[in-house]
């Protein structure tokens, strides 16, 4: 059994999305602000340069590379919001001190049967979690 299709499967699908998507696509323009819509054209751009320069195809890692991290474009690397209000989304830590509670506490229960170690926080989030986790740690003891 493949996972991968053929670039010729591939471009038959994306033209059909292209032909299904089109209302959507027209409501999701109604939606951004001028900025937004400047910035979006930007990435349509830059990503149709680096289709070209690559022939023709680029993988699905180099696109996401480019639509992720090209500087000043990608959506990580252009500088916009992406957390809480006005962002693109939120995560339990923001949303409440509870979840870093709770954790803090799985963790001081760990800790306290451990003859040493250490807690990593490694997410992409605002560092709340690790805050929240670190002040209940302390109240705990």
């Amino acid at each position: 059994m493949s996972t991968t299709w053929s670039r010729n499967e591939e471009f038959s699908i994306l033209n059909v999305m292209r032909q299904k998507d089109t209302a959507m696509a027209a409501q999701r323009e109604l939606m951004l602000n001028d900025a937004q819509a400047r910035h979006c054209s930007a990435v349509h751009a830059y990503l149709t340069e680096q289709i070209a320069a690559a022939e023709g195809w680029l993988s699905f890692e180099r696109f996401m590379e480019f639509a992720l991290y090209a500087p000043g474009l990608g959506y990580y690397s252009a500088g916009a919001h992406k957390l809480g209000v006005g962002g693109d989304f939120t995560t339990a830590p923001e949303i409440s001190r509870l979840f870093g509670f709770c954790v803090a506490r799985q963790c001081a229960e760990v800790l306290s049967t451990a003859t040493g170690g250490s807690i990593l926080e490694i997410g992409a989030g605002s560092g709340r979690l690790a805050a929240d986790v670190l002040a209940r740690l302390e109240i705990l003891g």
